[in-house]
């Protein structure tokens, strides 16, 4: 195919989960426990930011602010700047009861606020500095979602969050 992009070996993705970049970019996690963006009118890989200080893969990422951006992986939460690349270590994932995470998603609520969800469980977030402000509960102020996992959340133009 002429008009395509061919992505190294060492920078194909390791999931289907693709998050929308700046400026006409899309990021991606690949093996390597990297994180890649790719420039789709140029059609070249501009960045690739190592995560570093985890050895672990990512597996959700998005866009905080002009310039940095933020991941999951097993380990926790980590922000990495675009410019500089350059990772920090945000946060460690709170206790759940279990030993396992199977799922993990991470959805902006507004500005530096997220929700992130971990299995069952939800908590909303600071993304900035990565503190975990608070559990979000059921009416009986149990897990979220009970059975099951959550899979993915999103916001609607109000700002109300769908599980």
């Amino acid at each position: 195919m002429q008009d395509s992009l061919t992505v190294p070996a060492n920078m194909q993705p390791n999931s289907n989960i693709y998050t929308k970049g700046y400026d006409n970019t899309l990021l991606y996690t690949a093996v390597g426990f990297t994180l890649v963006e790719i420039e789709f009118s140029t059609k070249r890989i501009i960045h690739s930011y190592k995560a570093k200080g985890a050895n672990q893969y990512a597996s959700t990422c998005t866009r905080l602010n002009k310039t940095d951006v933020i991941f999951t992986n097993n380990e926790g939460i980590s922000r990495v700047n675009r410019v500089t690349g350059s990772a920090t270590f945000l946060t460690r994932y709170p206790n759940i009861g279990s030993k396992h995470i199977y799922n993990i998603s991470l959805t902006r609520l507004h500005g530096s606020l997220f929700a992130l969800s971990l299995n069952n469980e939800l908590f909303a977030i600071n993304a900035t500095d990565g503190k975990i402000l608070y559990r979000i509960v059921n009416q009986q102020n149990g897990p979220f979602v009970d059975p099951g996992y959550i899979t993915n959340c999103r916001t609607d133009r109000y700002n109300h969050l769908w599980v």
